[in-house]
């Protein structure tokens, strides 16, 4: 019975999102990103361009996700502003990021975007500093629940470089995809490198 209602959210969210706009990543093969970053998949992923912002996914957005933000500058913003709530204005209300923040900060930008995007329950966990890319980053975990009532888990880690903001983000249901597909991101954010002169 599980099983059946596993697969059957897993075809309604396909249909849902379709897969309009994606092209398929190649595993096992050396992938420019922009912004001097470039990584090695271990399998095919699923892959669209949103701005400055590539998505990644297996399953669906929905089900999970790998976010890369490639160096968003001051007044940029962690996630698409299509992605979030509008205000009462009609207008994109996500935060925005701003040169000169600290670790800290980049944390509370996180929360704060992820809430503008109607999560709730947001925590987070185990904020503290990591190699990213070879570079000097940070890493932290989170949970938050969607609007919808699922339980989401996931990794982010990144850096500051040179008054830009680099991260990787990794997002899936508590149940299932989070787990099924977290080896995968883990390979993929070790394999992570900067080009020269980044």
């Amino acid at each position: 019975m599980m099983k059946r209602c596993l697969g059957m959210f897993l075809a309604a969210n396909l249909l849902l999102t379709g897969c309009v706009g994606y092209t398929l990543v190649k595993g096992g093969q050396k992938l420019e990103l922009g912004q001097g970053l470039s990584v090695k998949p271990p399998r095919d992923w699923n892959r669209r361009t949103d701005g400055k912002h590539k998505v990644w996914t297996l399953d669906g957005p929905r089900l999970q996700y790998i976010l890369f933000v490639k160096g968003i500058e001051d007044g940029g913003r962690i996630f698409s502003a299509k992605a979030s709530r509008r205000g009462a204005s009609g207008k994109d209300t996500l935060p925005k990021f701003r040169k000169g923040m600290n670790l800290l900060e980049v944390g509370e930008l996180f929360v704060a975007s992820l809430a503008r995007r109607g999560a709730q329950k947001i925590i987070t966990a185990g904020f503290a500093p990591a190699e990213f890319g070879g570079k000097d980053g940070f890493r932290f975990t989170f949970t938050y629940r969607t609007m919808a009532g699922l339980n989401m888990r996931g990794i982010a880690a990144g850096a500051l470089l040179g008054d830009k903001l680099f991260m990787v983000i990794y997002n899936g249901t508590e149940e299932f995809f989070f787990d099924r597909s977290k080896g995968d991101f883990e390979k993929i954010l070790a394999s992570l490198t900067f080009g020269p002169g980044s």
